[in-house]
């Protein structure tokens, strides 16, 4: 590969980007666009795919690690992909080095295209082909080796395992062709930059309503919320806690690029807008309209499009999506998401469309809304269907928060101390242990690579956060959990226990709370939540998710619950675990179900991480 093709696909990449936004052809749309986020994390893919080629391969490991570091977006410069290729969102994306991906396709965030490796067959003979005009939809998972024909839609949240024709539009779990597109995949993602003129402000104006004491009065309450849902007392000192609380901060940018838009400072409020998909990966649109009381679980992953309006005092744990599109028929002025107050959007949750989801309503982990949702219902699968109906607590409220008996102060958890040269054996068995996954030998200069290595490195900072915290320094061990989340999207617990081998197959959107127990040698993938609430009958000091040895959790795959995944398991891909597993079994569907018993174990070739 020459450096003309590579700007030669750098132009085909940036004109389609212009087309799908309706952005006019001039010098000022063009810098405009290169500066996108969704723009960039292409251009830094085509720069190290030319240095990959010419076999300067420390600078192009240097540039996936950066796009890794600031997009959360890992595409391996293996991979082939041709020009007018369009990210919808730079957030969670992973693609594989065998990967082969035709002209003017669209990836939406979260979306991944991995390869299993088969017994017998050499890893260079696999491949996953996406040909032309494919559009994978968020959270989408395509695992070969297959081939996806030409102008298919894989919708959101799906997961892809075995070919699909060309033409189809593919759903579920595991994804199903319902129906054939009528003609090519012409639907493009709405950039929320993009609007009529009637919609946006006039310089100086203050649209909505909102002023400046209003943003002030909203933060106040995103703050008492996020105080309430975490079962702590609001106080001033919750003000100064904001530099050291990623969620919270998110929110607070938010609220000032919301003002700003309001009075015309687009400039100020593009800005906020990329630091928040930089350091937190949450972009929500500068027009959205958000009640007080926001709160976001964990700041990895959400996306709120421009056309939404959100109620009072609502939860979005994390990869969340609120969008109206892609939709050929789209009218930006008519059509939009209207949130309801005090509801609870689970990890993984889509809400995608013209609709409603009222008021106190629970929206399940990974589920993907395309219709209407009643007040006070609980929705969950692909698509979501109301499974019952919410209990209304005594403040009217839908989150859950820990109770405390009467009289009686909550026990802390006790965590059992680590010594230093534990610590370090920990590290060694886990670098160790992940060479011998990859087939590589282990030497003392695999510790030199670590530093090259994000997943590695993640675990590493872990490890010392854990060490930290066990001996009374919080604050370091806070510094550090920060460090991770900001760097590689990696959100775990400090009290968490984890015993040797912990791997992490890619470094983007890991959530493990602090009252969870792993065995040895547990492989995360990527956007896995391992997590016991939020519950009414919640008791910190007792609750505990329990996961075994040797143990796979597939990406994007959600633990939650007072619950044990038994040994030798195997999570499947998208798949939302609320009950007890049986050792030796693979799990899939939403909710989880135990499709078959292993027999084999996790460290065999075939089940190497991808």
């Amino acid at each position: 590969m020459t450096l003309l093709e590579t700007f030669t696909l750098i132009k085909l990449d940036i004109k389609r980007r212009m087309e799908s936004d309706g952005l006019p052809c001039s010098p000022l749309s063009i810098l405009k666009t290169i500066f996108m986020p969704s723009s960039m994390v292409v251009i830094i893919f085509r720069l190290s795919k030319y240095f990959y080629a010419k076999r300067i391969y420390i600078i192009s490991k240097l540039l996936t690690i950066l796009n890794i570091v600031l997009f959360s977006t890992e595409i391996q410069p293996g991979c082939e992909i041709g020009g007018g290729f369009l990210v919808g969102h730079a957030d969670g994306i992973a693609i594989h080095k065998n990967a082969k991906i035709g002209k003017n396709c669209t990836f939406m965030h979260q979306s991944t295209v991995g390869l299993r490796e088969r017994q017998g067959i050499p890893l260079e003979e696999l491949t996953v082909v996406i040909e032309d005009g494919v559009l994978l939809g968020a959270g989408a998972r395509v695992i070969g080796p297959l081939t996806v024909g030409k102008f298919s839609q894989i919708g959101m949240n799906c997961v892809v395992t075995s070919s699909v024709p060309p033409y189809s539009v593919v759903v579920g779990i595991p994804g199903k062709v319902i129906r054939k597109v009528d003609s090519k995949n012409t639907s493009k993602p709405r950039n929320s930059s993009v609007e009529p003129e009637s919609l946006r402000p006039a310089k100086g104006q203050v649209t909505g309503q909102i002023s400046f004491r209003e943003t002030l009065s909203r933060i106040k309450m995103d703050i008492q919320n996020r105080a309430r849902v975490d079962g702590k007392r609001f106080g001033l000192f919750c003000y100064l806690k904001l530099f050291f609380n990623p969620t919270a901060l998110a929110v607070v940018i938010y609220r000032f690029q919301h003002l700003a838009y309001c009075h015309g400072l687009d400039i100020i409020s593009k800005v906020l807008n990329i630091v928040n998909v930089v350091m937190f990966s949450v972009e929500i649109g500068s027009k959205a309209q958000i009640e007080g009381g926001l709160v976001l679980g964990h700041c990895l992953g959400i996306i709120i499009n421009e056309n939404t309006v959100i109620g009072k005092n609502c939860v979005f744990f994390h990869h969340n999506t609120v969008a109206i599109g892609p939709r050929s028929s789209l009218e930006p002025e008519n059509d939009r998401v209207i949130i309801g107050n005090e509801v609870v959007v689970g990890a993984g949750a889509r809400i995608l469309g013209n609709v409603t989801v009222g008021n106190n309503c629970i929206i399940g982990m990974n589920a993907v809304v395309t219709k209407s949702i009643p007040p006070y219902s609980v929705a969950a699968g692909i698509p979501a269907k109301v499974i019952k109906k919410v209990k209304r607590t005594g403040n009217g409220s839908t989150v859950a928060t820990p109770k405390k008996s009467p009289g009686v102060a909550s026990k802390k958890r006790t965590v059992k101390r680590t010594s230093f040269r534990k610590t370090l054996q920990l590290i060694r068995s886990d670098i160790e242990y992940r060479y011998r996954l990859e087939g590589k030998p282990f030497n003392k200069l695999s510790y030199l690579k670590v530093f090259l290595n994000p997943p590695v490195l993640a675990v590493v900072i872990f490890r010392f956060q854990h060490w930290f915290a066990t001996h009374w320094m919080p604050f370091v061990a806070k510094l550090l959990a920060i460090t991770n989340i900001l760097l590689f999207s990696v959100d775990i617990g400090s009290k968490a226990e984890i015993a040797e081998g912990l791997v992490l197959a890619h470094a983007c959107g890991i959530v493990i709370n602090d009252s969870v127990s792993i065995g040895k040698r547990c492989i995360f993938t990527m956007h896995n939540t391992i997590a016991i609430g939020p519950r009414d009958d919640l008791r910190p000091e007792r609750d505990k998710v329990v996961i075994g040895d040797d143990v796979f959790i597939g990406i994007g795959s959600r633990i939650v619950g007072n619950i044990t995944i038994g040994s030798n398991s195997i999570l499947g891909m998208n798949c939302v675990v609320t009950k007890n597993i049986p050792p030796n079994s693979v799990v899939v569907g939403i909710p989880g179900r135990v499709l078959k018993e292993r027999t084999v174990s996790v460290a065999q070739p075939d089940e190497k991480p991808s």
